[in-house]
């Protein structure tokens, strides 16, 4: 949509939709290099991070499969770190909206689940691909739960962030009555104006009108907010709004 739009202010023409095409997809990959070479600068290759972030999702799957069902599946070096580990452990630490009690748990530490191992992470993917193939009922619904988290249909979880949290930057946070009232009222008001499924109805709504009236960038912005949701039906690290 954005290469659309600059062509018709610079060339003041008609361009082929082949064009229009090529031109986007130049645009997406110089983008995605610009992220990679960022990423690559600011954090250690050998960090494991986006590997060690796709865990929580499968990990969150696990747990709520086990708590629907009561077939609990770890991969091994799971139970190698926390021994201990069972299903009414799980119970108690799994919440649909929030993976961090699980993972982040004080009666384990989280290196017992999160790991830079590429062998164990392919343990952790085959056992929660055997999961899915003994319980896909299961699965689906606890897809669902965590889709519905999301858009903060039964409750709002995790409105907004206040403050800062402690860090070694030596970034310090001070807030005032300003800020105080601010935030108290955002709180207060959090049913209301934090309810995302209101905002996914909206962009529906939008679009149906759009493509009605052929409105395209009507179109373009309410798909790509709806689009922007989709890929949570597969895989979550959490319901902040």
């Amino acid at each position: 949509w954005l290469v659309s739009l600059w062509t018709r202010l610079e060339w003041q023409a008609a361009v082929r939709p082949r064009t229009l095409v090529a031109f986007s997809i130049l645009l997406l990959l110089c983008m995605l290099m610009a992220s990679i070479g960022l990423s690559r600068t600011i954090a250690a290759r050998d960090s494991g991070g986006a590997m060690r972030s796709l865990q929580f999702s499968l990990y969150h799957d696990l747990a709520g499969i086990a708590v629907l069902t009561g077939d609990l599946r770890l991969p091994p070096h799971v139970y190698r770190s926390i021994p201990n580990l069972d299903l009414p452990l799980i119970r108690d630490a799994y919440d649909a909206a929030d993976v961090n009690r699980l993972v982040y748990n004080p009666h384990w530490s989280a290196d017992g689940f999160l790991t830079t191992n590429p062998a164990e992470f392919r343990e952790l993917v085959s056992t929660w691909q055997g999961a899915i193939a003994a319980r896909p009922g299961a699965y689906v619904r606890r897809r669902l739960d965590a889709l519905a988290t999301i858009l903060q249909i039964d409750s709002v979880y995790y409105p907004f962030h206040t403050g800062i949290d402690a860090n070694d930057l030596g970034l310090r946070f001070a807030d005032g009555p300003l800020y105080d009232r601010v935030t108290s009222w955002l709180y207060a008001t959090r049913g209301i104006f934090f309810r995302s499924w209101v905002f996914a109805i909206v962009a529906i709504l939008v679009l149906m009108v759009g493509l009605h009236r052929k409105r395209w960038s009507a179109v373009a912005v309410s798909s790509s907010g709806l689009l922007y949701v989709a890929p949570y039906a597969v895989v979550t690290t959490g319901s902040d709004f």
